[in-house]
Order: structure tokens, then sequence, then C-alpha cells
């Protein structure tokens, strides 16, 4: 967190106000950041965590090359292997039910979770 948000962040813990401030700045920027481009998206990001521009028409960087990946490389199977739960019917499917670990549970909740159940 930038040290101006990070001051917003901790006084509006105990000013109503400024925490509904706050909430208001979030609501915008993911408002804004839904109108860029998926390309103008991923540089803005990159250099937000990483500190600098991303090049996706040389990526040297490992994450680099992910960013590249994840613009060009859009097959539609990815978005079941990438769900954990969807995933399970994959494996099944294709290499067999052994392979997988058993499922304790499914949860859309974390409220729903018992964790002193054993």
């Amino acid at each position: 967190m930038s040290s101006l948000k990070q001051i917003i962040y901790d006084y509006s813990k105990h000013n109503t106000v400024l925490n509904d401030f706050y909430h208001a700045l979030s609501r915008i920027r993911i408002q804004l950041s839904k109108h860029l481009s998926d390309e103008n998206y991923l540089k803005r990001q990159f250099r937000k965590v990483f500190g600098y521009h991303l090049d996706l028409n040389n990526p040297k960087t490992f994450n680099e090359k992910l960013q590249w990946l994840k613009l060009h490389d859009r097959n539609p199977e990815y978005q079941k292997l990438v769900d954990k739960y969807e995933v399970r019917k994959y494996v099944k499917e294709t290499i067999g039910e052994e392979y997988l670990v058993p499922l304790i549970g499914i949860y859309d909740d974390p409220e729903d979770i018992y964790f002193n159940q054993s």
C-alpha cells in the first residue's frame, strides 16, 4: 500500500466519515479499472507490484512471460483447470480418481466451516 493510502486506511478505522471516503475511493478505482483494456490493466498492476514497466514485446523475466501468456494464450480449458473443485472432474476423467486427495468439504461461505470437527 502506498504511504498516503496506508495513512487514510489507518485513520479510517477510527473515523466513520474517513472510512466511508476510503471505501468510496476503492469503489471508484474498481470501476475505473473495468474500463481499461486487458493489456493496460496488466501493465498497471505489474508496475504496481514489481516496480518496473511490463515489456510485452520482448518479455524476459518469468513474470513478464506469464503476463504475455495471459493475453495471448486464451485456452477456454484453463478456466476449469484453475478452479480447485472443477479440476477434480478433469483429473478423474483424464488419469483417474485414485490420484485425487479425499475431499473434506465444499463451502460457499467461510461461516459454514466447522473447524472443531475432526
